[in-house]
């Protein structure tokens, strides 16, 4: 059986190596494995059961016994297991080391004990144990590594719900188009019986505004998301605003036979600043959600009202509904992009899972908040607050407020026919473009480029055109560009001629670029034949 010797038997290097490890580490000690004994070189903090000389099994024992926790008391004992120790010493021929959990007065703690061998590796007879608490160090690994497992089941996540949503969306996609080509293929067989073309012709119609509608929610969260959304701000009437989303929403209430009330109270009238399309985007999105999930005479109301605080003047808009509810498991994912509730209810109710993460992200944007109050089976009611800036009333006076596309007071038909110049580099988009204005009994002459369009323009005498319809992106001169020209030729009226931007660059951005180098108006792609035929009366 070994027995401790005296400390002037041991053979204890002193070399500038221990003393730089006795810097860094707490305690030292050095291992004499021929004796199984060890001395203490430095503790400055002291470790239990360690004498400045002693067995080194017995310690080792004693420390796994009182101190390593239990699940790690196992790998201890084997770590220091002389056979297994000094084969890993030699093995290495650095060093080995071990990270465990310790308890001492109920607290717990992270060690970590490094073996250095001292010596020759043939005949290993020395080594030196350096021990440190790293118990910080192992909790910011720890809490980086439960960050970093948070963010792999988050992104996990993200992707089962992007499948997820690819899947349901090649399955909306291929609905409306199979409709759309399923009715052209059939109209094209039934070409002379009229009132059949005419059925095939309105049902491609509505297909193809739900195919347009699913593009755009999908368009729109990538803007959001990647952070190239940018809110325009302009001065528009809430009132206006609120008119228009009713009107969009009312035609689905009569279909349904809802009770459709809105209560605009003191704020009709209010001028405001800041974006009006992506406002009405916002209560379309979520009054479209209500239609959607409430039966057949049931009840959806809009409230509007006002409130100031330190000088900030927030709109608040409340839209409750008698519908199917929403669960409560639901309310922590409900704004997440790809997502839609599951239930026997939802499973046959069109959607693509954006429109709620659309709506918050755009409140977001607008630095306003949304909350939500639901039912299973009674109904829901969201309620969106948004801080617009109030245009004083002084200022209201001065404004004069006469919008391109005014559905309520569209300016009157004019007899004579009306000279248009349209700009397309697509043939498919030039012709239809031309048909469609022609339906107003108006002249469409035609330009495939920017600069064609400046020539065309600069050779006709003044006021020969009565409006201009420009696409933006297109070879030799854009859009854009070609404004720039035209505006500029002002002894033929360029300055004043309206120049309205008919593009597949729909975004908020686009239409306030388009203002921006001196355009009218705004319509995009595909052409909704009612804002045409407001944009055609207004000039």
């Amino acid at each position: 059986m070994n027995t401790i010797k005296d400390t002037d038997n041991f053979q204890v290097d002193n070399s500038s190596i221990i003393k730089s490890i006795s810097n860094i580490y707490t305690t030292t000690i050095y291992i004499d494995f021929y004796s199984g004994t060890y001395t203490t070189i430095e503790s400055s903090v002291q470790l239990p059961f360690l004498e400045p000389h002693g067995l080194f099994k017995p310690f080792i024992e004693n420390y796994a016994n009182v101190c390593v926790c239990d699940e790690h008391r196992k790998m201890f004992l084997d770590f220091f297991d002389e056979v297994n120790l000094i084969a890993e010493l030699t093995k290495t021929s650095s060093y080995t080391e071990i990270e465990f959990r310790r308890i001492i007065n109920h607290q717990s703690d992270w060690m970590r004990f490094v073996v250095i061998p001292s010596g020759s590796e043939e005949n290993l007879r020395y080594a030196v144990l350096a021990c440190n608490d790293i118990t910080k160090q192992k909790e910011e690994e720890l809490l980086h590594l439960q960050m970093l497992r948070d963010a792999l089941a988050a992104a996990k996540q993200a992707n089962q719900a992007k499948t997820e949503f690819l899947s349901n969306m090649s399955h909306d996609i291929r609905t409306p188009m199979n409709a759309i080509l399923g009715m052209a293929l059939l109209a094209g067989a039934h070409i002379d019986d009229r009132s059949y073309v005419l059925d095939c012709l309105n049902k491609i119609n509505t297909a193809g505004k739900h195919l347009l509608s699913l593009i755009n929610d999908i368009l729109d969260l990538s803007k959001i998301e990647s952070g190239h959304s940018v809110l325009s701000s302009e001065e528009f009437c809430l009132g206006d605003a609120l008119d228009d989303v009713i009107s969009i929403i009312s035609p689905e209430a009569r279909k349904k036979h809802f009770s459709f009330i809105c209560s605009t109270g003191e704020i009709a009238n209010d001028i405001v600043i800041g974006d009006k399309l992506r406002f009405k985007q916002i209560l379309i999105n979520l009054l479209s959600n209500s239609c959607k999930y409430t039966n057949d005479y049931g009840s959806i109301t809009l409230v509007a009202s006002k409130s100031s605080l330190n000088s900030v003047t927030s709109y608040e808009f409340t839209i409750s509904d008698t519908g199917i509810g929403i669960s409560e498991n639901y309310f922590a994912d409900m704004f997440q992009p790809f997502t839609r509730e599951t239930g026997e209810k939802n499973q046959y109710i069109e959607g693509s899972g954006l429109g709620l993460a659309i709506t918050h992200n755009l409140i977001m944007l607008m630095n306003g908040t949304i909350s939500v109050e639901s039912s299973v089976g009674k109904g829901t009611s969201f309620t969106v607050t948004i801080p617009f800036i109030p245009v004083n009333e002084s200022m209201q006076a001065q404004t004069q407020y006469k919008p391109l596309l005014s559905s309520r007071n569209p300016l009157p038909h004019s007899s004579r026919r009306k000279r248009i110049l349209l700009v397309d580099d697509n043939e498919m988009n030039l012709e239809v473009g031309k048909e469609l204005i022609q339906l107003s009994n108006a002249i469409v002459e035609t330009a495939q480029n920017g600069q064609e369009a400046v020539d065309i323009f600069s050779s006709q005498p003044k006021n020969y055109y009565d409006a201009i319809f420009m696409d933006i992106k297109m070879p030799v001169l854009n859009g854009y560009d070609a404004t720039r020209k035209i505006r500029k030729i002002t002894s033929l009226n360029g300055d004043s001629i309206p120049i309205i931007a008919m593009t597949a660059h729909a975004f908020s951005e686009d239409v306030s670029r388009a203002k921006s180098c001196g355009m009218t108006g705004h319509l995009s792609k595909p052409i909704d034949m009612l804002s045409l035929q407001h944009i055609l009366e207004s000039f």
